[in-house]
């Protein structure tokens, strides 16, 4: 059965006495009615909310964690050329210790050669002064000995003249063993002079073969000069005194 609730409510007729099963049309909402839905609605709004805020927290934190990440990242990408730029710095480093080492070798062996040339030169040069001594000694004594004899009254006129002579070749082996000494400390120094002209080699040669003749050396000695047609004449251009001085110690050394 149908019943309008506008009747009922005119005749003030409970909807208790109604028969079971009946209908009532035109009944007006009621907030009551619909109260339920509505906390339902706003259940559903503050879930939804909730939600939202939920995941605006996760973003943000992911945001957070992102930008953390990305400055971590940034601190390790700064490091990182920070390491690389030591690295190179260290293999520069090892390479410029490399070469200090290579110098520090090269120098270590030039001065271990420069130590044993200067130990050979000093070798040398003991062996030279005692050989000098010796060689000056020897013609120093004939002269001293043969000088001491030219005061004996009974000496003959031959004697004399020969002691004059010993006396006179040995003077000129002194002189010329002092030359040689002065000469070589100049070429240690630096200080020989070379004086360049030009002469002619046969005269020079000439006179060095006449210094050499009997009388004027060891006798038993024949000192000559060969010189063939087309070589007349000869120029050089060189310093003479040397090229004379150079020559005559041959001589001498094969006399």
């Amino acid at each position: 059965s149908y019943f309008d609730h506008r009747v009922l409510k005119r005749f003030n007729i409970s909807e208790k006495l109604l028969p079971e099963g009946s209908v009532i049309i035109n009944k007006p909402h009621t907030v009551l009615r619909y109260l339920k839905y509505i906390f339902l609605l706003i259940a559903l709004i503050g879930l939804l909310l909730l939600i939202i805020m939920l995941l605006y927290r996760n973003v943000s934190r992911r945001k957070k964690a992102e930008d953390l990440l990305r400055l971590k990242l940034d601190e390790i990408g700064e490091k990182n050329e920070k390491l690389e730029l030591a690295h190179t710095r260290v293999n520069e480093m090892n390479a410029e210790l490399e070469e200090i080492n290579e110098y520090l070798s090269k120098t270590n062996d030039e001065l271990i050669q420069a130590r044993k040339k200067s130990e050979e030169s000093d070798r040398l040069k003991s062996a030279f002064l005692a050989n000098m001594s010796h060689e000056i000694r020897t013609p120093l004594n004939a002269i001293l000995g043969f000088s001491s004899l030219l005061s004996d009254a009974s000496m003959t006129a031959e004697d004399r003249e020969e002691y004059f002579r010993i006396i006179t070749s040995n003077s000129d082996l002194l002189l010329h063993i002092i030359d040689d000494i002065l000469d070589l400390s100049k070429i240690e120094s630096g200080q020989l002079k070379i004086f360049t002209e030009s002469f002619s080699v046969n005269d020079l040669l000439a006179e060095l073969v006449n210094s050499f003749k009997p009388g004027k050396g060891d006798e038993s000695v024949d000192v000559s000069l060969s010189i063939p047609d087309d070589k007349s004449e000869i120029m050089l251009n060189s310093d003479p005194m040397r090229f004379k001085q150079i020559f005559s110690n041959l001589l001498s050394n094969a006399v």
